[in-house]
């Protein structure tokens, strides 16, 4: 008796387990992305499209990351006060020093995208001019801010009179009469 209780009990088991992969939606997601994906890849015409594609983000990528990278050496016509270190009298042997080593490989600047932006330098006028105007930003500011409690001090009285008269009202408690006074 105990027996088939318990096969009941594991056949029911499964059949809900059953119910749920069916009901799954993550599941139903995943399985029309892998047709989808069975469909692209048994029509040849598609692949090749997608191939393609590839090829040609994979080619601006590496055009991009030239461009951002710039020359990775110096032009032999520059010379060599052109080069990202030179000889230094304290070098052993002669052997060049770098006067500052950042690991990563970009020659003592920022990986491309993670440096500090270059702003341009201003003007002790421009600077001034800046100032005069940020100052006048944060009065505008305070005064717009200084508006706004007031007026919401306003609704916070009218409220508590309305709480007040409706609560008199009422004969309500008097200890709540007195919180909202």
């Amino acid at each position: 008796m105990e027996g088939s209780l318990q096969a009941q009990n594991q056949a029911q088991n499964d059949r809900d387990m059953q119910a749920k992969i069916r009901e799954d939606p993550m599941l139903a997601i995943k399985k029309r992305e892998q047709d989808a994906v069975k469909e692209i890849v048994s029509n040849p015409l598609k692949m090749q499209k997608l191939r393609e594609l590839k090829e040609r983000m994979e080619q601006e990528r590496e055009q991009k990351r030239r461009r951002e990278d710039g020359p990775t050496r110096p032009s032999s016509a520059a010379g060599p006060a052109s080069l990202p270190f030179a000889p230094s009298p304290n070098g052993a042997n002669g052997t060049a020093v770098r006067p500052s080593y950042r690991p990563g490989g970009y020659g003592g600047r920022p990986p491309p995208g993670r440096g500090a932006p270059v702003r341009p330098q201003l003007t002790p006028e421009e600077r001034a001019a800046r100032l005069a105007a940020m100052q006048a930003d944060a009065a505008w500011n305070d005064e717009q801010r200084m508006d706004r409690v007031r007026q919401m001090e306003i609704q916070d009285a009218l409220e508590r009179a309305k709480l007040a008269a409706a609560a008199a009202k009422n004969q309500a408690d008097p200890k709540f009469l007195e919180y909202v006074s």
